[in-house]
């Protein structure tokens, strides 16, 4: 018996020692094929082309990630502090790797037989964003921990923060929390109060699960998720956590400041041709153009106002059935909501006909046309061109007085006819405005430079406007 023991014992230690054997040669073998994280430091993942005005005013940027580095010290305290709470509360105590957390997450999904929770620190999270590739595997987390050792002895704690915060993805093509800010809410980093900061931290899981935009529900009892773990490991109080709770989310987006989209497009070509796809998306270049803003804006009105004009003057059009609109119905309902100036025209439901209106619905609201706005499709009554359930296009031309139903709208159609306008200085041969056509959303084609005519038909414009 004893000799059957010793002899289980002999075996059962020489394959432990060969295991450790293997396991410490694999390890070796993967320490030796780790990355240099020195390169971290001057760590470029691609910036963004921005194309400017003549005035300095950002008008685009080109870019497969949009992303906008900062330091920490251009980042909201509320920010980081629900970072910290929801993905690394032990981030300045521990060398890469939490122990505790690892062997808890361990059990934990060891009871559940599934992976239910993770325990990746800040530092491991940033070795897999920039080193790593994404599959799960036992070489892979080898390496993750000791990449995060590596860097944790190359780093600050507040380089690592600043690294992680300006790569992680938080959705909707938003890397770095300053891209995200911008996407989400239209401000910078720095101006995010804390259920902002407490929602996009929450975004870090699973951004596509959690955005704001997609599933709005999950995303607010995400954010409560986080402010409770801020409020429990001290960084907020319970006051604040109750306000927070309370806050109305404004989403919105940074919104174009002047329309100059075919112009915009024309740049980007030439870049194209100029820097290859790899300087335009990624070599993050400034443009200065010689684009007036004020100017553009006129052009671009001009051009919509002559075109939707002559295509009245032509008699009205049933509206296509393959028309859509730019606006999603929810974007139209929460525009009408806040009584919001709508430049788009937007598609209704006729309700009714009656002898001098029409009612209608657009995006659930009551609306009625006008007789006065419906004069120019030549018919004798609103009876001769519309019936009970049609579509058509209006436009919002007053709201009714608060508490009150009944938009005041009036009757649109889509030009068939397009144009195109371009302003050069005769004596520097800068564009200051150019417009290829009515809707760059509908048609890319920029008629004002890729479009070919006859130079007698060219001509034409000058000869009437001096007559």
């Amino acid at each position: 018996m004893r000799n059957k023991l010793t002899y289980l014992v002999f075996w059962g230690l020489l394959f432990a020692v060969i295991g450790v054997g293997i396991g410490a040669g694999y390890i070796y073998q993967a320490a030796c094929t780790l990355p240099d994280v020195g390169f971290l430091r001057d760590y470029n993942p691609g910036q963004p082309t921005r194309i400017y005005a003549d005035n300095r005013e950002q008008i685009a940027n080109f870019c497969l990630e949009k992303r906008i580095p900062v330091s920490l010290s251009e980042i909201s305290p509320n920010l980081i502090k629900a970072v910290l709470a929801i993905e690394d509360v032990n981030f300045y105590q521990h060398k890469g790797i939490y122990w505790p957390r690892v062997l808890r997450a361990f059990g934990k999904n060891l009871i559940a037989g599934r992976f239910i929770e993770g325990a990746s620190t800040i530092t491991q999270q940033l070795t897999r964003l920039v080193f790593l590739y994404p599959q799960k595997t036992i070489e892979r987390k080898i390496k993750e921990i000791l990449l995060a050792y590596k860097i944790e002895r190359k780093y600050s704690k507040q380089e690592i923060l600043e690294l992680y915060l300006n790569h992680i993805y938080f959705g909707h093509s938003a890397y770095g929390i300053e891209a995200a800010a911008r996407e989400y809410f239209g401000k910078k980093a720095i101006d995010l109060n804390l259920p902002e900061a407490a929602l996009l931290a929450g975004l870090i899981r699973a951004p596509s699960k959690y955005s704001p935009f997609c599933n709005p529900d999950l995303a607010k009892r995400r954010c409560c998720v986080v402010l409770r773990r801020m409020q429990e490991e001290g960084f907020i109080t319970e006051k604040q956590y109750w306000s927070a709770l309370r806050f109305p989310f404004q989403f919105r987006k940074e919104e174009e400041k002047t329309p100059a989209s075919y112009f915009v497009e024309y740049v980007r070509q030439e870049l194209q041709k100029k820097y290859g796809s790899p300087g335009l998306y990624k070599g993050g270049l400034r443009v200065y153009t010689t684009l007036d803003p004020a100017l553009q804006r006129i052009a671009q009105s001009a051009l919509r106002w002559g075109l939707e004009e002559l295509s009245k003057r032509q008699g009205f059009r049933p509206l296509s059935p393959e028309w859509s609109s730019t606006m999603s119905e929810d974007e139209i309902r929460e525009a009408i909501e806040g009584r919001k100036s709508i430049v788009e025209k937007l598609p209704a439901r006729v309700r009714a006909v009656l002898d001098d209106r029409v009612l209608v619905d657009v995006a659930g609201f009551h609306g009625e046309i006008l007789w006065d706005s419906m004069k120019w499709t030549r018919a004798r009554t609103p009876a001769e061109i519309l019936k009970a359930g049609d579509r058509v296009l209006v436009r919002i031309k007053k709201y009714p007085p608060p508490g009150q139903e009944g938009l005041i709208l009036s009757l649109e159609q889509e030009p068939s006819v397009q144009g195109a306008l371009v302003a050069i200085d005769p004596k520097t041969g800068f564009i200051r405005a150019m417009v290829g056509g009515y809707d760059f959303s509908r048609s890319q084609f920029n008629r004002a430079v890729q479009a070919r005519r006859q130079p007698g038909s060219a001509f034409k414009p000058f000869i009437y406007t001096a007559a």
